[in-house]
């Protein structure tokens, strides 16, 4: 879904971490699996690795609606600030929110007139300048993370009207997050990356909280993650693997990607599954195990990926790039977006309202679908 930051790819102390999102005291499964997720251990130390925890007050700013022009595009297209968003989630109820550079997070509420996004405030009011978010998920109308290039994953219990930072693993000091995927409140997975590992997991009792798992492939960098009840996926630059788990990342196994290039995004809807990457890559699988190649009508570097039922998705990429394909991901048709900066992320409230977002705050709308 992101850019690959390229110095991640040199030899380094960095670790590449997958995290699970369980709830209160449990052991790590709910669902009675003999494969357990990663050790849930009483945090007893204090880790003076960690800055101190910020001031979780809002910042006090002002509401500002973005309303988007007509054009001639089924894509309405407007610029929200210069600053580049990265990621857009959509909820069936209708709500939508968006993260970017500099703490950028933005929410359209189905009540709201037209296609308007408010700016929420996330983070202290003493800090002069909030991280870049690369991520945004939701389990529902109401409970949500963010988190991007920083170790807090912020999250909110009343729809974004307050963002505070979550309980989360503390054996590892991470540098980044690229990814966060929610299944439920209760149930999620994170793609990060960490310096200076401090060894086995740890885990805050109580509420909502993040387990850290040990490096799973240290010299891979993951940039996409999704959870589908018990099931998860991950992509990234992993040498032509997707990784699959299922039992609740008890256990990864790596599949063959049907490509070697980086794969930045990957959506799932029951047993299809789309991912796609760099130089217009796009693999799809029927199983969620086994993925073999598509066609794909371009050749420009493809971030984001999304399905809206088992045939209608949507992706995009470099260029103002938008494809839509109507039976799974087998055949793809680019669509008129009416800009040429980069997307980076796309979602869909239902079968025909979209949204998109990218480079120099870049967002699309369309309420047919973009047909």
């Amino acid at each position: 879904m992101h850019r690959l930051n390229a110095s991640l790819t040199r030899p380094t102390a960095r670790l590449l971490l997958v995290i699970a999102l369980v709830a209160g005291c449990s052991n790590g499964s709910s669902s009675g699996d003999a494969a357990p997720l990663w050790p849930d251990l009483v945090l007893d130390r204090a880790l003076p690795d960690h800055p101190a925890p910020p001031d979780q007050t809002p910042l006090d700013l002002p509401a500002q609606d973005f309303r988007f022009e007509g054009g001639g595009s089924p894509w309405h297209t407007a610029t929200v600030g210069a600053q580049d968003l990265h990621a857009v989630t959509c909820l069936a109820a209708g709500h939508v929110f968006v993260a970017g550079d500099k703490g950028t997070l933005l929410h359209h509420a189905p009540t709201a007139p037209g296609a308007s996004l408010v700016k929420q405030a996330v983070g202290d009011s003493t800090a002069p300048e909030q991280a870049d978010l690369y991520t945004v998920a939701f389990a529902d109308a109401s409970y949500g993370v963010t988190a991007g290039k920083d170790w807090r994953i912020w999250e909110t219990r009343d729809q974004g009207a307050s963002w505070v930072v979550a309980p989360q693993c503390s054996a590892f000091v991470f540098e980044t997050f690229h990814a966060l995927h929610l299944w439920a409140a209760n149930a999620g997975f994170g793609a990060g990356v960490a310096i200076n590992s401090a060894g086995a997991g740890y885990k805050y009792y109580g509420g909502y909280s993040w387990v850290c798992g040990p490096s799973l492939y240290p010299n891979e960098v993951f940039l996409d993650v999704v959870r589908q009840d018990q099931l998860g996926w991950i992509v990234g630059s992993t040498g032509g693997k997707i990784y699959h788990t299922t039992n609740e990342g008890g256990t990864w196994v790596g599949y063959a990607a049907g490509t070697s290039e980086t794969l930045r995004g990957v959506a799932i809807h029951g047993s299809v599954g789309v991912a796609v990457g760099d130089k217009g890559t796009i693999v799809t699988s029927s199983d969620g195990k086994w993925w073999s190649a598509a066609t794909s009508p371009v050749t420009v570097d493809l971030y984001g990926v999304t399905l809206f039922n088992a045939s209608d998705g949507w992706a995009v990429g470099d260029g103002g790039t938008l494809l839509r394909t109507s039976d799974g991901g087998q055949s793809w048709t680019p669509q008129v977006s009416g800009v040429s900066q980069r997307l980076e992320s796309i979602c869909f409230t239902s079968a025909t309202n979209g949204w998109a977002v990218g480079q120099g705050g870049t967002v699309l709308h369309t309420t047919t679908g973009g047909l």
